[in-house]
């Protein structure tokens, strides 16, 4: 790997019109969207490691900061779970390290980017399902001034302003995300299926070493749903921590009570999790 940092500059030029290419690792994006544009801290949060970053420079930058620590190398023995995959930007770095992805998308938008991402990449698996702690079908909140803030979190719209002001697009949006109008505009419901990580990795036969979760506060619920996982595969985790009030304790604790081999490090947005 080239040591030399990638600048921003340099990610935005790595867009040909239909997909980034950033030293080997390709993402699709739409060419009339706002995405592609914003990618630069995207692409640093999934994988700024590859690119010569730190985490707190990441931070620093105004990332959540990188979902792999320094002592951690994903490779060909790896099967990773990426929740919230959004347009594949994790997976795409998983996969050209080697690793196997099962990437979980359940916004059909997004869902149909995943798959582009999923043409231009070796060992990625779509799977149009969100992680949680039950099977079923529920009411999913998208946002399309910024798709990557889209959740299940509360399953009731009166939540949905507290998580929009929390992103970084809806800041820049502050002066007008209290016009009823415009909010009603911005968000829409659909129904979308949901999956225990349990039950899915039984159905599959596959042991998972990595999961990686950005699912917009319901990342309690996928643990909940992967105690089994936990217990007896014992993956790394990197998981974002700042979607809900308490979080960062909520979720550690949830990780040391299902299984108190694991020892976390937390870090200003994600988790780490790990077992000596």
């Amino acid at each position: 790997m080239d040591s030399i940092k990638i600048t921003r500059q340099d990610i935005e030029r790595a867009y040909n019109g239909s997909y980034f290419d950033i030293r080997g690792i390709k993402i699709a994006a739409p060419a009339d969207s706002l995405m592609a544009k914003g990618m630069t801290e995207v692409v640093l949060d999934s994988f700024g490691n590859y690119l010569g970053y730190t985490n707190e420079e990441v931070e620093d930058l105004g990332g959540e900061g990188i979902y792999i620590l320094p002592d951690r190398e994903l490779g060909r023995e790896d099967v990773v779970i990426d929740a919230g995959a959004y347009v594949g930007d994790f997976s795409a770095y998983a996969s050209t390290m080697g690793a196997k992805v099962y990437a979980f998308e359940p916004d059909e938008g997004m869902y149909k980017i995943l798959k582009q991402t999923v043409e231009l990449n070796e060992r990625i698996i779509p799977v149009n399902f969100a992680l949680s702690d039950k099977k079923g079908k529920y009411r999913f909140y998208t946002n399309s001034a910024n798709p990557g803030s889209s959740t299940l979190y509360g399953g009731r719209a009166w939540i949905y302003p507290m998580i929009l002001i929390r992103t970084r697009c809806a800041r820049d949006l502050m002066k007008y995300i209290f016009r009823l109008s415009l909010f009603k505009e911005m968000v829409t419901a659909e129904r979308i299926k949901t999956i225990t990580l349990d039950s899915f990795v039984e159905s599959n036969n596959i042991k998972v070493t990595f999961i990686k979760a950005d699912i917009e506060g319901s990342e309690e619920f996928l643990l909940k749903g992967a105690a089994n996982v936990l217990q007896t595969m014992e993956p790394d985790i990197s998981m974002c921590t700042y979607h809900r009030p308490g979080d960062r304790e909520i979720l550690e604790n949830l990780i040391k009570q299902i299984n108190p081999n694991y020892r976390v490090i937390q870090k200003k947005k994600k988790l780490y999790a790990y077992v000596p």
